[in-house]
This record gives structure tokens, C-alpha cells and sequence, in this order.
């Protein structure tokens, strides 16, 4: 049954593109017309996403030089964001240290405390030579962040499918327990999942916990 709900995208793209075959042959007409429909469709849709992503780009320039930081200390709510945790999760697999520290070179730039930084970096144990490569970069920025964390994702656990997901949802369950013995709330936490070659902007933490605070 998992098998033919595979099949049914594939069967349906090939289906589409047969269809369209032999309409050209049995109803040349018709199947003009149905063409320029499907063209048309995929314009309209073509110039929708571009207004969106236009809106959204002029959005962001916008707010690129608001005071988040700032905002932050003003929002009047029964969380402060002195005392919110910030837990930058990096996934990890085969990549070079380079791209990974290029991306920590990054994270060092925030404007946001980074005393309320906790780093996680998760590699995978499939990856020879994992652990020692995670710890030559936490011992290169050992001290730039609240604390850095290795976490080494088992290979071949029973049920779980190899990816960077399965790596990431490890690796939060790891440190969730983590943070539970060290007493903190987790409803202070704040978690972001990255991409080892993730840049964030010097404003997204702060950005990020006004808007946490605010809802």
C-alpha cells in the first residue's frame, strides 16, 4: 500500500504529459487550448510570487535597521529577554570545518548577548571522524558563547530514517534533558535549527525574541 501512494505523484506527472500527447493527436484544437490555459495558469502564478517576493524583500529592508535590541528591553510582558536562552542548533555531515566556522564567524557578529547563546553542534556518527572535527571548532571558539555543546548522532537506530532531520530532533531531545537538569524553563527557550553553512543576520536573535515576547 506504501508502495502505490509512492507511485501516485509520478503516475499523475507521466499521466498529464500523455494526456496532452494524445489530445494533440485526437483533438489537435482542444488541445491548443488547454495549453494556453496551463500556460496562462503558470504565468499568473509566475507574476503572483513575483509581487510577493518583491513585498517581501522591501519588508525586510525596511526592518533592517530597526532597534530589535532595544525594542526588546521596552517590551512590557512577564518574560524578560535578559533571561531568554537562545539554543543555535548546526547540523552536521561531511561537511569542511571551514564552512561551519565561516558560519560561527557569523553567529560571533549577532547583536544579541552571546552569554544567552547556547551553542549545539551535531554531527553524525555514520561520519568518520566526526567528533574530533567538532572538537577542534569548540575548542577554536570555547568561550565566545554561553557554552557549546557536541552532540553525535548513533548510526542505525532502529525506525529512524538517516538524514538531517532525524540528526536535528536528536539532538533537541539531548539537550531539552540537558537544560531540564540544569533547572532551567523551558518555556525561556528558544531553539533555531541551522544548516552548517547558515549566516544569520546581526539582527535576527533580536528580532526574533521581540516577537517571542510579544506573543
Amino acid at each position: 500500500m506504501k508502495r502505490f501512494f509512492e507511485i501516485i505523484p509520478g503516475a499523475m506527472s507521466w499521466g498529464i504529459i500523455f494526456f496532452f500527447l494524445w489530445l494533440i493527436v485526437t483533438s489537435p484544437f482542444k488541445a491548443a487550448v488547454l495549453i494556453i490555459v496551463y500556460l496562462l495558469f503558470w504565468v499568473c502564478r509566475l507574476l503572483y510570487m513575483s509581487v510577493l517576493l518583491v513585498m517581501a524583500h522591501y519588508r525586510i529592508a525596511s526592518r533592517r535597521n530597526v532597534d530589535w535590541l532595544g525594542r526588546c528591553a521596552q517590551v512590557q510582558s512577564v518574560l524578560r529577554f535578559e533571561k531568554i536562552l537562545h539554543v543555535v542548533l548546526y547540523t552536521m555531515y561531511k561537511e569542511p570545518a571551514e564552512v561551519l566556522e565561516g558560519s560561527l564567524n557569523a553567529l560571533q557578529e549577532v547583536q544579541y548577548p552571546r552569554s544567552n547563546i547556547m551553542l549545539v553542534l551535531a554531527g553524525e556518527e555514520r561520519e568518520a571522524g566526526a567528533r574530533e572535527k567538532l572538537n577542534a571548532i569548540k575548542k577554536k571558539f570555547e568561550g565566545k558563547f554561553k557554552e557549546i555543546v557536541i552532540v553525535i548522532h548513533p548510526r542505525d537506530i532502529e525506525g529512524e530514517i538517516a538524514g538531517k532531520g532525524a540528526n536535528a530532533t536528536y539532538a533537541a531531545r539531548y539537550v531539552k534533558e540537558r537544560l531540564v537538569k540544569q533547572g532551567y524553563d523551558l518555556g525561556h527557550v528558544i531553539i533555531s535549527c541551522f544548516d552548517a553553512d547558515t549566516c544569520p543576520d546581526k539582527q535576527y536573535f533580536s528580532c526574533l525574541t521581540y516577537h517571542f515576547l510579544n506573543n
